[in-house]
């Protein structure tokens, strides 16, 4: 079975309104908060408590690992961001999964994770220096930082296959022990798994059934 979820921890944002209209009655919409005054006529609302995780690694959880938060019944999801209006029915997209088990958007400002880390630490980012011992890392171990980056914005899986599982547990690992930005670890996750995946060919920024970024919605 199918379901699309989002995630919201934290007060930095409100809830991004989503259309009802654009429901599809096969899919279940999940979100998982640790807010228990939040409310939604699109969502059904998942509470999780985040215990000592800061609201960024906190929302990772669900985000990284579908396998081991989403119900058992489960086996095909789309993650979205809070920051992304979906603006048509996503029925089209289940079908990029028949040959691949992780799909995304390219990065549509960057190429790799070298340029990803260099912007970050131009924005004096507080984890820049142990983004810079991550990419260090990677080389030694055989993984090519000039592989092309992807968006961790809108996730598309088969997120329970024995390799899409050993994906999400690297990648969880990476973020809980490395940098909480997890476009830094997606890539080397994605090649350490050696799991099937692709690029969507659009644009995040310009395309027809997505609205991103949204960021007029976060609280000041």
């Amino acid at each position: 079975m199918k379901v699309i979820y989002s995630c919201l921890f934290g007060t930095r944002e409100i809830l991004l309104n989503q259309n009802e209209l654009l429901k599809d009655k096969q899919n279940k919409y999940l979100l998982f908060t640790d807010q228990k005054n939040v409310k939604s006529n699109f969502w059904d609302i998942v509470y999780l408590e985040k215990e000592a995780l800061p609201d960024r690694r906190a929302s990772r959880l669900p985000k990284i690992l579908p396998y081991r938060w989403l119900p058992e019944i489960f086996d095909q999801s789309i993650y979205l961001d809070n920051s992304v209006l979906i603006t048509s029915n996503l029925i089209n997209y289940w079908e990029l999964l028949d040959d691949s088990d992780f799909i995304m958007f390219p990065h549509p400002s960057r190429d790799n994770v070298i340029q990803e880390v260099n912007h970050l630490t131009k924005l004096q980012h507080y984890e820049y220096n142990k983004m810079q011992e991550m990419i260090i890392e990677y080389e030694k171990l055989g993984f090519n930082l000039n592989t092309k980056i992807g968006m961790g914005t809108i996730l598309i899986r088969n997120h329970k296959t024995e390799t899409s599982k050993k994906q999400q547990d690297i990648w969880m690992q990476q973020v809980l022990y490395g940098s909480e930005r997890d476009q830094i670890s997606m890539g080397y996750s994605l090649w350490k798994s050696k799991i099937k995946y692709k690029f969507i060919n659009s644009s995040i920024r310009k395309n027809f059934d997505f609205k991103w970024p949204t960021r007029s919605l976060e609280q000041k």
